[in-house]
C-alpha cells in the first residue's frame, strides 16, 4: 500500500496583467465620458433675490401715457390726469419714478407726431426704458 499522499495539482491562477488592463480601460472610459459640470448651487441664477417684499411689486409697473385725439386736439392722459401740451406732460412725468419705465399707447386716429412727441418728452425727462404701442385701446 502506498500511503504517500499525492499533492493535488496546483490550480492555475488567473493572470493579473489582464485584470489590470481591463480595470485601466474601464477607468479611462469613465474619465473620458464623464460630464464635468458645475454644481447647481454655484451657478448664477437668472433671477436675483434682493430681499424686497410683496410691497415692492407695485413699483414695477411702468407709467402709461395714453395719446388720444379728442375734438381735433391731442390729449395726453397719464392715469387720471389729462394734459393738452407736451410741456404739461413733461412736468407731470418729472414727478414720477423713472425706474419702471414708460409706455406710450397711441389710439387709432392720433397723429404720429403726437406719439413721437410723447416719446421725446419721456426722453427729455430722463426715462431710459420707453415702449411704444401704436394700437392703444380706448379705456
Amino acid at each position: 500500500m502506498n500511503f504517500s499522499r499525492r499533492r493535488p495539482d496546483p490550480v492555475a491562477s488567473p493572470s493579473l496583467s489582464s485584470l489590470i488592463d481591463v480595470v485601466f480601460l474601464l477607468l479611462a472610459y469613465f474619465v473620458l465620458t464623464a460630464a464635468f459640470a458645475l454644481p447647481e448651487r454655484s451657478l448664477t441664477p437668472a433671477i436675483s433675490v434682493d430681499g424686497q417684499g410683496a410691497d415692492a411689486s407695485a413699483e414695477v409697473e411702468p407709467q402709461v401715457v395714453q395719446v388720444r385725439a379728442q375734438s381735433g386736439q391731442v390729449v395726453y392722459q397719464l392715469g387720471a390726469q389729462s394734459h393738452s401740451t407736451l410741456d404739461a406732460l413733461r412736468a407731470a412725468l418729472r414727478k414720477l419714478p423713472q425706474d419702471p419705465g414708460l409706455v406710450i399707447k397711441a389710439e387709432p386716429g392720433t397723429p404720429f407726431g403726437a406719439g413721437a412727441g410723447a416719446i421725446q418728452a419721456g426722453r427729455d425727462v430722463g426715462f431710459q426704458d420707453i415702449t411704444w404701442s401704436a394700437d392703444g385701446e380706448p379705456s
